[in-house]
């Protein structure tokens, strides 16, 4: 038997009288939806669940209505609070209730597809006005900006009310027609253009129309602007304009603009000058592009690449290696995320193949145990831009007689910046290192007698690691000034890693037999670095310990291969 208005009115009050709001609001609604005493039904569901709550929902409307036009008094739909985060819709120009709006089913939804594998960039989206529709997209939009055309926008900005909502809406921006919507991005070329598109198939067509014609102005001179770039992807090159080129053709197929640049610093005169000069007429504005006309030592022409970029941070690219422009979105998400950062290290599918799981170090200490001896190659490695130029880091080069120095010279940079920022190490594979050209090269400076035949690049021979070890020495000396702590981190490092190096260059069967005389080099190097300190007791003999581990390790594996040598001699 269906109930009667003046019935359903009755339980409804009677509820109320027993504090069981939230059925008595259901029994009101559904009284007003039978037409009956809708005036008196309507005055008291203002009274006794919108008055209370009237001045939050104004405060949190102000907040956000900075973005539009449209006064509160102007929003058409109210929402009156039912059951904890949901709310009935009322929409006072059609005086009817519109359904139930939950916030925790915002927060429940599961998030498109699309929107978890592009993790960085903004969503374009058509909307009639009931957020019901989204709540797939809207659940994400803590995360990312959304910029929303709609059909009506008195009813759409009403949402703005809801106070669980805020944290959602306030990156939300809304366009009451699509001339708007393109007029907005082309004024306001430091804002970053949506990649992502949901509505109409009509609708997601013009959007994808709109942006395209965007991006195609923002990659000219005048609709250039880097007021707002997160990242530079930096490329020191040295007389490999060729493989520029190269790195240019996957690069320049981005569809980033002015959230990011391509630097490029010219380094030396001598070869593939016409493949410079063809990179330096590509009709493309995120090339930031900058030819010194001599020979600049590496390390200058690297901190000029961060010194003439514009991005908050800057990506460090051998022109030998290329760059998955999938990963981007990851990584700039993470550096929009992590305001702390100061270094982050991407997995590469060479040199940092190793990285498996994120790994974070807050500024310090941990950031530098972190971060310490594993910066061995440049492509990936990425710095905070104001940070960086702050440290002034081309003042190291007082140190240029140190052999870690001449080596690695980033690796005193990553310490330098560890004690500044947070460190970072994210193992989604980010730069793909090409084929070396080193052997090639190598070949073309043999026979201009410019460098000697050996087994093992230069810096790879015992005596090399070696001699950077004891610059590793000097340095932690110099860098650590007393803060015993990190002293004996980076002695712990620095002597592990030495032993590892040496085990690879016998590995290789690199001068064998004089292996166990560069061996006891090394122990003498370590007990002299540890007894120069002024640790303690304990923590020397700690580091003692270290070595002791080490130096059976290396004789160790003498003895197994000289083993399997004369094995395989008889």
């Amino acid at each position: 038997m269906t109930l009667e208005g003046r019935e359903i009115l009755e339980y409804a009050c009677a509820r109320f009288e027993d504090a069981r709001y939230d059925e008595a609001l259901e029994a009101f609604v559904l009284a007003y939806g039978k037409g009956y005493e809708k005036e008196w039904i309507l005055e008291n569901i203002y009274n006794c669940y919108m008055e209370a709550n009237e001045p939050e929902f104004r405060q949190v409307y102000s907040c956000l209505s900075e973005k539009c036009n449209i006064s509160y008094e102007a929003c058409i739909l109210d929402f009156v609070p039912y059951k904890e985060g949901e709310y009935f819709i009322f929409d006072k120009e059609e005086a009817c209730f519109r359904g139930v709006f939950s916030v925790n089913d915002v927060e429940q939804a599961e998030m498109d597809s699309e929107l978890q594998k592009m993790e960085f960039s903004a969503v374009a989206l058509e909307l009639g006005w009931d957020w019901n529709d989204m709540k797939h997209i809207l659940t994400d939009a803590k995360n990312r900006k959304l910029y929303v055309v709609c059909d009506d926008l008195n009813r759409a900005v009403s949402y703005w009310k809801i106070p669980e909502l805020s944290e959602y809406m306030r990156n939300v921006m809304l366009f009451s027609e699509w001339e708007e919507f393109e007029e907005y991005f082309h004024n306001n070329t430091a804002v970053y253009l949506p990649k992502l598109f949901y509505g109409t198939e009509e609708g997601s067509k013009r959007f994808c129309e709109i942006t395209q014609q965007e991006h195609a102005y923002r990659l000219t001179p005048e609709g250039r602007n880097t007021e707002n770039v997160l990242l530079s992807i930096a490329i020191p090159t040295a007389n490999r304009g060729n493989l520029l080129l190269k790195r240019l053709e996957n690069l320049l197929q981005m569809q980033y603009d002015s959230e990011i640049e391509i630097s490029i610093s010219k380094n030396g005169t001598k070869y593939f000058e016409d493949e410079y000069k063809m990179v330096s007429q590509i009709p493309d504005a995120r090339i930031n592009y900058y030819d010194h006309g001599c020979d600049l030592k590496y390390i200058v022409n690297w901190s000029y690449a961060v010194e003439m970029a514009h991005g908050k941070y800057v990506m460090f690219v051998s022109d030998e290696d290329e760059v998955i422009i999938d990963a981007l979105e990851h990584y700039m998400k993470l550096l929009s995320d992590y305001s702390d950062l100061s270094l982050l290290r991407a997995k590469t599918n060479l040199q940092n193949s190793a990285i498996t799981e994120r790994k974070y170090g807050r500024k310090g200490v941990e950031a530098f145990e972190c971060e310490f001896s594993f910066q061995n190659y440049i492509s990936g490695l990425v710095v905070k831009r104001e940070i960086f130029l702050q440290e002034n880091l081309l003042e190291l080069e007082r140190f240029s007689k140190n052999w870690f120095y001449q080596y690695y010279p980033h690796e005193w940079w990553c310490a330098m910046l560890s004690v500044k920022g947070d460190y970072m190490e994210e193992p989604v594979l980010l730069v793909v290192e090409r084929e070396s050209v080193q052997g090639e090269e190598m070949v073309q400076y043999r026979e201009e007698g410019t460098m000697e035949n050996m087994a093992l690049p230069n810096y790879a021979i015992y005596q090399a690691r070696l001699d950077q070890f004891q610059g590793q020495i000097e340095f932690l000396q110099f860098f650590c000034n007393g803060n015993s702590e990190m002293e004996v981190v980076g002695l712990k490092r620095a002597i592990q890693r030495t032993a590892y190096l040496l085990e690879l260059a016998r590995r290789n069967n690199y001068d064998c037999n004089n292996y166990i005389n560069m061996v006891n080099q090394y122990v003498d190097i370590c007990i002299k670095g540890i007894e120069d300190t002024k640790l303690d007791n304990i923590r020397k003999k700690e580091l003692l310990m270290c070595v002791s581990v080490c130096c059976t390790s290396l004789v160790k594996l003498d003895e197994r291969l000289n083993m399997e040598s004369n094995n395989d001699m008889q």
